[in-house]
C-alpha cells in the first residue's frame, strides 16, 4: 500500500499535488489552482529535459580532462546538480523541503531565533544534499531519512537567517531582513575578514563597477568556452573541426543554463508564494530571508569585484590541483562565484572596505573549491554526474554532514 501511494506521488505529481492544497487554503480560484499546478508539473519536466542538456554539454569536457590527465572533473554549478538529483531523488528530497519549511514556521513562530528561509530554491538543494548524505552513508530507513533531513534543514533554515540578520543591517540599514542564500556561509567569513582587515577606502553604495555584467547566461557560456579551449589544448585534442565543437557545446550548455533556470522558477513559483502565505499568517513577526538578488544594489562595484576574485581563486585552485594529480579537479563555475562570492563582497566592503573585498573575495573562492572537494570526496553517490553544488553551505556544511553521517554509521 505504501509503495504505491509513493509511486503515486514521485515528482512531479508531489510538488503539484502541494501546490494544489496550499492554493486551496489560499483560497484561490479554481484557475488560478489548475494554473499553479500545471506550471509545476512543467518546470519539473523542463529540469528534466535541461539536466539532460547538461550531461551531453559537460560530458565531452570530462571525458578530455579524464583522457589528457588521467583526473576525474566536475563543474561547480547548483541548479544542475539539483535538477539532475530531482530525477534520482525528487520523491525523498520534496518530503525533506516540505517537512523543513514546517519545522521552519513552528521556530519561527515559538522561538527567539524567528528567521524564515524564503528562497525556495536553495531550499529544495540542501534537501535534496541532506537527502542523499543520510539515504546513502546512513543505515536509516528512508521515512527516518526523511524526517531527520526535513528537521536538520528546519533547524538549518531558522538559524542561518537569523544569525545574518545583524550582518544585513550593516549593509542596508534595515533590521527586519535576514539573508537567505546557499552563500550564507560565505557572506559570514566575508563580514569577519572585513572586520579584522579594515581598510580606509570603500565602494561607495551604489556604486557601479566599469565592468557590468550581470547576465548570468552569457557568462557561463564565454567560461564554457574558455574551459573547452583551455583544456582542447592542453591535452592535445585538437583534431578536426575542434573549435567549432568547442563553441557548440558551450552554447549548448548556455541553453542548458536557461532551460533549468526557467524549469525551477515555474517549478518553485507557486511554492515561493505559499512559503509568503504561510509565512505572514503563522509568523508575521518572523526575520523574512531573502536571496543575493536583495543586496547587489546596495554596491555593484563590490559585488563584482567579488565575483571576478573568487572565480581567480578558483581558477588557481582547478591548476595546483591539475598539475598536483588530484583525484578530481574542480571547475569554478560562474553562478556560483557571481552570487556567493559577490554577496560575501558587499558585505566585506560595509566592514572593511576595499581591502576587505579584495581578502574575502579570495578567501571565499578558496573555501568554494576546497570544501566542494572535501564533500565530493565523502559522498560516492556524487560521482558521475559531471557537476556539484557550487555555494559554501553545500561544501562547509555538506561536508561536516557526510562526516557526521559516517561517524554515525560506524564508516
Amino acid at each position: 500500500m505504501m509503495d504505491w501511494f509513493i509511486e503515486i506521488l514521485k515528482p512531479p505529481i508531489l510538488p503539484a499535488a502541494v501546490v494544489v492544497v496550499g492554493l486551496l487554503l489560499l483560497k484561490k480560484p479554481f484557475s488560478g489552482v489548475l494554473s499553479g499546478a500545471i506550471k509545476t508539473m512543467i518546470g519539473f519536466m523542463l529540469l528534466v529535459f535541461g539536466a539532460q542538456i547538461v550531461m551531453w554539454s559537460v560530458s565531452p569536457l570530462t571525458d578530455i580532462i579524464w583522457n589528457g590527465f588521467g583526473t576525474q572533473s566536475v563543474l561547480l554549478n547548483s541548479e544542475f546538480m539539483g535538477a539532475a538529483l530531482i530525477a534520482d531523488y525528487g520523491f525523498e528530497g520534496f518530503c525533506v523541503m516540505f517537512i523543513a519549511i514546517m519545522v521552519n514556521l513552528l521556530l519561527a513562530r515559538y522561538t527567539k531565533a524567528n528567521g524564515i528561509y524564503l528562497t525556495g530554491h536553495h531550499l529544495l538543494y540542501s534537501s535534496l544534499l541532506i537527502t542523499v548524505i543520510l539515504g546513502t552513508l546512513t543505515p536509516l530507513p528512508p521515512w527516518a531519512v526523511i524526517v531527520t533531513g526535513g528537521a536538520l534543514v528546519g533547524v538549518y533554515a531558522c538559524l542561518t537567517v537569523k544569525a545574518t540578520q545583524p550582518l544585513l543591517h550593516r549593509v542596508t540599514g534595515s533590521g527586519d531582513i535576514g539573508f537567505a542564500n546557499s552563500g550564507n556561509t560565505g557572506v559570514l567569513l566575508g563580514s569577519l575578514l572585513g572586520k579584522l582587515f579594515q581598510g580606509k577606502k570603500k565602494f561607495e553604495k551604489g556604486q557601479k563597477s566599469r565592468f557590468e555584467m550581470k547576465d548570468v547566461v552569457v557568462l557561463s557560456t564565454v567560461v564554457m568556452f574558455f574551459y573547452y579551449l583551455l583544456f582542447s589544448i592542453a591535452a592535445g585534442k585538437t583534431q578536426g573541426n575542434w573549435g567549432l565543437d568547442c563553441l557548440l557545446y558551450a552554447v549548448g550548455f548556455g541553453a542548458a543554463v536557461s532551460v533549468v533556470f526557467l524549469g525551477m522558477r515555474m517549478l518553485l513559483a507557486e511554492i515561493i508564494q505559499i512559503m509568503y502565505a504561510l509565512q505572514a499568517r503563522f509568523a508575521p513577526k518572523a526575520v523574512k530571508g531573502l536571496d543575493a538578488s536583495a543586496v547587489i544594489s546596495y554596491c555593484p562595484a563590490a559585488w563584482m569585484w567579488g565575483f571576478l576574485l573568487s572565480f581567480a581563486a578558483g581558477i588557481a585552485v582547478m591548476l595546483i590541483a591539475l598539475l598536483a594529480g588530484a583525484r578530481c579537479v574542480v571547475l569554478p563555475g560562474v553562478a556560483s562565484c557571481f552570487f556567493t562570492g559577490g554577496s560575501s563582497a558587499v558585505f566585506a566592503n560595509a566592514y572593511g572596505g576595499k581591502r576587505g573585498v579584495v581578502i574575502s573575495s579570495v578567501a571565499v573562492g578558496l573555501v568554494i573549491s576546497l570544501s566542494i572537494m572535501w564533500m565530493t570526496s565523502s559522498v560516492q553517490a556524487l560521482d558521475g554526474y559531471g557537476v556539484a553544488f557550487g555555494e559554501t553551505e553545500y561544501g562547509v556544511w555538506g561536508g561536516l554532514a557526510a562526516w557526521f553521517a559516517r561517524l554515525f554509521a560506524g564508516a
